[in-house]
């Protein structure tokens, strides 16, 4: 497995306790859908559906999987998170900060205006056989 990364936060000091996340898009026919895992006291899922034409592709469905997956937290009272997605491209562009297409750098901005409003911030690719997300889409 890969290694978390930290890309931000308020907080000097790592908080003891993180809420692990894993998030994951889904994308076929015009329809995408976007799964949250959230873990931290209780597990709590949200599985949202984006149509008419608001997401292009899958790649869009996993960057918007990222940022719902951050309001989500935010939204449940998690300062701290721990956030693991199975798309290396979506994951790779945030952590080196290589954004390039329109669409990306919309992404990293609304991701990176979120990120800004929690404690802390770790992001981490894993392979997709263990992100249960993605297989809330099965």
């Amino acid at each position: 497995m890969h290694r978390f990364s930290r890309l931000g936060g308020k907080s000097f000091l790592k908080p003891a306790i993180m809420a692990r996340v894993q998030t994951g898009g889904f994308y076929k026919n015009g329809l995408s859908r976007t799964a949250v895992i959230l873990r931290a006291e209780e597990e709590r899922i949200l599985l949202k559906t984006y149509t008419d034409g608001e997401h292009k592709n899958s790649t869009e469905s996993e960057w918007a999987s990222i940022l719902d997956g951050i309001i989500f937290s935010r939204t449940n009272e998690q300062g701290a998170v721990e956030l693991e997605n199975d798309n290396l491209g979506v994951v790779y562009s945030l952590k080196m900060g290589k954004a390039t297409k329109e669409m990306e750098r919309y992404y990293a901005n609304a991701i990176a205006k979120e990120v800004d409003q929690l404690d802390w911030f770790l992001l981490r690719w894993i392979p997709r056989a263990y992100n249960l997300a993605d297989r809330l889409f099965r």
